[in-house]
This record gives C-alpha cells, sequence and structure tokens, in this order.
C-alpha cells in the first residue's frame, strides 16, 4: 500500500485495511504490506470493496477500492490526501454517482415521505468528507449529470434523473437497462454450462483464503473456491465435479466464459437493485420489493452467495418499509417475512466470517421484532430507520 506525497510515492505503514462486509481490519506492516481475510463465500472474478482507515488519507486507486478477486490477486492500492483534487475526477464522480441511489435509500425515515430525499445533502456530504468546496464539487457533478442525460446508456440516464430526484423516471430506466441485459446473461449461463460438460474433478479446500500485500501490491497466498454450475450447496468442502472438456474447449475458456458469467451477473442485479433503491428512496416500497425479487432471481446461492446474501437483504428491507407503514394482518405478514429474509442473509453473512455485515442485519432484525410487538391498528411503529 503507497501514499501519494505530491507525485512521490512512500509505503503506507500503520493504516488498516479490511473488506468492506466482512471486517476484521489488518495492520500495514513497515513494508507497506498487510493481510486480509477473503471468507470462503466470496467467488473468484467477483468483485469486492476494500476500505482503509488512515486519517487525512483515501483510497485513489482501485477507485472506491473496488477490485476483481482472483486466483493471482496483483493489485496496486494508492492513497492520496483526503482533499486532493483527485477525488473531483471523472473517475471518482462517476463513483460517486454510482452510489446515489444507496445513498438517498439510507434517507428513508420511518416516518418520512416521498419528495424528502436530496441529493444535495449526499454532495455536501462528500465535499466535507474530502474537504473540497461544495459549489466546486456541484458543478463537476452537473457537467457529468448533463452528460449522463445525454447517453444512449440507460445507466447513465438513470443515474442523471436519480441526481435530478426525477425518480419514477430513474427507476423506469434503471429497469431498462437490467432488462436489456438479461438474455445476455442466459446466453453467458448457457454456455458455461456447455463448457462444463466433462470437465475433470477438482477440489475444493476448506481453509479460508488469504489476500496478502507487499509493498505495493497485494497477493492471495491461500486457496479460493471457484464459480460453478454445478449444483453444489455453498458451505461444502467436499469434491466439486467438474468434467473433462468437450469438444475444443479448454479449462482456460471456461475460466474465461465463468468469469464473464460473474460479471454479467453482478451488472443484472446491480440494476435491479439500484432499481429497488429508487423506489424504496420514493418510498414506493412495494415496488422496491418486486425490483429485488427480480434481481435475486439472477442470483443463485450455491453460485454467487454473497450476492444472493445481499438481494435477501434488501428483500427484508423493503418487507420492513412495507410493514410499518400498512394495516391489519399485512403489518405481520411483512415484518415476518422481513424477519425471514434477514435470517436467511444472515445463513451466508454469518458472525464469523462476515462480522460487519453480521451486526448490520442483526440491527436490522432487532427493529422488525420490535415492530412486530408494538404494531397495533396501523399505527406506524416508533423505531428507527431500517436501512444498513
Amino acid at each position: 500500500m503507497l501514499e501519494n506525497h505530491a507525485g512521490t510515492k512512500k509505503l503506507a505503514v500503520g493504516a488498516q485495511v479490511w473488506i468492506v462486509n466482512v471486517g476484521n481490519p489488518y495492520m500495514t506492516q513497515s513494508d507497506g504490506g498487510y493481510r486480509v481475510l477473503v471468507p470462503d463465500a466470496y467467488q473468484i472474478g467477483q468483485t469486492i470493496v476494500l476500505f482503509v482507515k488512515r486519517k487525512g488519507w483515501a483510497i485513489a486507486t482501485p477507485v472506491g477500492g473496488k477490485l476483481e478477486l482472483k486466483k493471482d490477486l496483483t493489485s496496486d492500492i494508492l492513497l492520496s490526501p483526503v482533499d486532493s483534487s483527485e477525488f473531483l475526477s471523472p473517475a471518482q464522480l462517476e463513483r460517486f454517482l454510482e452510489n446515489l441511489p444507496e445513498k438517498l435509500k439510507s434517507q428513508v425515515n420511518p416516518d418520512g415521505k416521498a419528495g424528502e430525499v436530496d441529493p444535495e445533502r449526499v454532495v455536501k456530504e462528500y465535499a466535507t468528507e474530502h474537504g473540497l468546496q461544495e459549489g466546486e464539487v456541484v458543478a463537476k457533478i452537473t457537467a457529468l449529470v448533463k452528460q449522463y442525460k445525454q447517453s444512449s446508456d440507460l445507466g447513465k440516464q438513470c443515474l442523471a434523473a436519480v441526481y435530478r430526484k426525477d425518480l419514477k423516471q430513474a427507476a423506469a430506466r434503471c429497469e431498462q437497462h437490467a432488462t436489456s441485459k438479461v438474455e445476455l446473461l442466459k446466453k453467458q449461463r448457457q454456455e458455461v454450462e456447455s463448457l462444463s460438460k466433462g470437465h475433470s474433478e477438482i477440489d475444493r479446500q476448506d481453509e479460508p483464503s488469504f489476500a496478502y500485500g507487499s509493498g505495493d501490491i497485494i497477493r492471495i497466498t491461500g486457496p479460493l473456491t471457484r464459480f460453478s454450475s454445478d449444483i453444489e450447496p455453498r458451505g461444502s468442502h467436499d469434491a466439486l465435479s467438474v468434467k473433462a472438456p468437450s469438444d475444443k474447449s479448454t479449462p482456460a475458456q471456461l475460466e474465461e466464459a465463468r468469469r464473464q458469467l460473474i460479471k454479467l451477473t453482478e451488472e443484472v442485479v446491480a440494476e435491479f437493485r439500484a432499481t429497488g433503491d429508487t423506489y424504496y428512496a420514493s418510498y414506493q416500497f412495494d415496488e422496491a420489493l418486486k425490483a429485488y425479487k427480480e434481481g435475486l432471481s439472477y442470483a443463485e446461492k450455491k453460485d454467487l452467495p454473497t450476492i444472493w446474501a445481499d438481494m435477501q437483504w434488501e428483500i427484508g428491507l423493503a418487507n420492513s418499509g412495507i410493514g410499518i407503514r400498512t394495516i391489519d394482518a399485512a403489518i405481520q405478514e411483512n415484518l415476518a417475512e422481513a424477519a425471514n429474509r434477514f435470517k436467511e442473509a444472515q445463513t451466508v453473512y454469518t458472525k464469523s466470517a462476515f462480522p460487519e455485515s453480521w451486526a448490520a442485519i442483526e440491527n436490522n432484525l432487532g427493529n422488525v421484532l420490535k415492530n412486530q410487538g408494538i404494531r397495533t391498528g396501523g399505527r406506524p411503529a416508533p423505531s428507527s430507520s431500517l436501512t444498513p
């Protein structure tokens, strides 16, 4: 891990680093090296997000701490001063807009109403976090939003509409963007299934994997499980049956096909999740629930358990939002369903492997159980927000 001192790179010693959702921070050593636990639930080819805690510094690259998990993971992690102009770069502001639906969702309150979420508040928080002039941040984002609005990319149109608080149009564009990729996802899944036929058996080891960095790189030093289209329940560490290649297919082709499948799955689910977040931010919890369930339908627990768990979590939040705002039997129906979904998410996000996510879900579950005990006659329960 390195620090950027006015163009000169120096080792970042004594910084804390961890994977978002996992927690368990590690301290960088005198050579800038560090170790982070990679739970078995993560698959090779999946995107993970790193977080670094170091006063006055933030991750510049990879942008947002996002990187692809690889068997031989090697990636520079560069920190810049938190108030650096780097955080006004197009790449950083694109990441800001990408996170906007989720940020607006977090502003939803139990006693709130449609129209209250405020993108400007998110901009102010970003400017404050990075010690930047709010006006400069607004000007840069406004210019980028103008480009997004004029783009033919439905995903960018969605984010532009979110920033303008046109959440109805935003949800429609996000959903269209997700739907446009579904056929590609289905074709990629068929390709993986075809290439998987006949591949020889490989062993799945059951010790956890570690990413290790020395100086300016991070490396995986332990074994990592692979994405599989076979019907093998997650959590099992028995041998995984994959058959010998047929025709002219090779293990490398299969590996690349699986990588592409994971990427497409992440993209499709993320778009449906953004659709749901946008509906949630506009207090349309029924529509949010539909979008989250649609996203879940493309993520199998056995293949991508963390993505599956994320969508269970989101569904639970949507059910919670409905449950504290409805009447009669629907109250307990939705709150009970929310509790069930949170518990499902915790079958992946366990206390031992994912303490950070487990604690957040446990808080959500506690709120739901509290509301189940005090909701009467359709009156909103006076509990805190259910968002993570």
